[in-house]
């Protein structure tokens, strides 16, 4: 499913001017609503603002070192059914991050679906979506910058999409 339209971060704006939720358009697909796409991934490109906040672009600096710490949670395999998450197997691609606006050429439209769609044609006879859409994300966050003003002084916009992947498996787009 693609929605190309505007938003914020919980809903996008149908036609009719009336907000459309997308945990409400997710919630149609979802393995309990849906038994037939039990299993099958689902995916959706949403491009359209989750906020009003503009990201600014900032320099290369030196990673910091972080330290993780996992928990080690286990279940008997005993006590577990043969089950799926009833959220499982979708893959979103988001035009930008939560709160944040995107932007588009005023010539060839969404800057984050075109180069979606130029990494797909690229890529979809080797890679999986997943990939092919975290691609994409960086091109945009690497390539698309916008001039702006901030307080008097100018300065760089960045937009950086965002990839959610609960798919269990790779997904494949064979041309």
């Amino acid at each position: 499913i693609a929605i190309l339209s505007h938003g914020n971060d919980s809903y996008v704006i149908g036609s009719d001017c009336k907000h459309v939720y997308v945990n409400d358009m997710v919630d149609i697909f979802s393995a309990a609503n849906c038994p037939y796409f039990r299993g099958k991934p689902k995916v959706f490109i949403i491009q359209a603002c989750r906020g009003n906040d503009k990201q600014k672009g900032v320099p290369y600096g030196l990673p910091s070192k972080l330290d993780y710490d996992f928990d080690d949670d286990t279940q008997d395999e005993s006590d577990l059914e043969q089950m799926i998450p009833d959220l499982s197997d979708f893959l979103f691609a988001y035009s930008t991050i939560p709160g944040y606006l995107c932007w588009r050429n005023h010539h060839t439209g969404s800057v984050f679906i075109s180069t979606l769609v130029k990494a797909v044609r690229e890529n979809a006879h080797e890679e999986h979506l997943a990939d092919i859409f975290t691609e994409a994300c960086g091109r945009v966050a690497e390539e698309y910058k916008r001039h702006g003003v901030y307080n008097q002084k100018p300065i760089v916009y960045k937009q950086m999409p965002q990839v959610v992947n609960q798919l269990r498996m790779k997904l494949f787009l064979r041309p």
